[in-house]
């Protein structure tokens, strides 16, 4: 199988390792297809080669979370087509095992610049199918969309117990 500028094998030690520390977090719970958010928050990911509908190559890392209502995370992508995006995540839920994720930040296109995009991206933890829509400032948008050969996951969030105090 292609992968883009031959980094599937890197790409795929560093999803085992963003799943290892994941699973070492989370003390191996998973949570379930129908949470929309677990006691105490959830982590979602996304790490892989997403293989477009037309036969091009993206990788993507996401990384998101939902603890106790505060969200964070990031989406990062690589297309040869479309260039580099590296964004925080502002929106994250969790539905039925699909992944859905909105946030901002900035395009490097191939052809050089930086541009402010938004995007709106969902995965699924069932068939793993992707799809990644940006949005540029002037309305123009594209959407990547296939299947992630990779990791897509959510596990719930560690749970916390306050230190003790002297």
């Amino acid at each position: 199988m292609k992968k883009a500028f031959g980094i599937g094998a890197g790409l795929f030690v560093v999803a085992l390792s963003a799943f290892g520390a994941v699973a070492g977090l989370t003390n191996g719970s998973s949570a379930s297809a129908q949470t929309t958010q677990t006691t105490g928050g959830f982590v979602a990911i996304a790490v892989g080669q997403l293989e477009e509908d037309g036969g091009e190559y993206a990788t993507v890392d996401l990384h998101a979370g939902n603890r106790n209502g505060k969200i964070g995370g990031a989406l990062r992508f690589f297309s040869e087509e479309y260039g580099y995006y590296n964004g925080a995540v502002r929106t994250v839920k969790v539905e039925n095992g699909v992944i859905h994720v909105t946030g901002a930040g900035g395009l490097f296109p191939p052809g050089g610049g930086r541009v402010q995009v938004r995007f709106d991206a969902t995965f699924s933890t069932q068939d793993k199918h992707g799809e990644i829509k940006v949005t540029r400032a002037n309305g123009t948008t594209y959407t990547m969309s296939g299947t992630l050969d990779g990791l897509v996951t959510v596990q719930n969030a560690p749970v916390r117990t306050p230190a003790a105090t002297s």
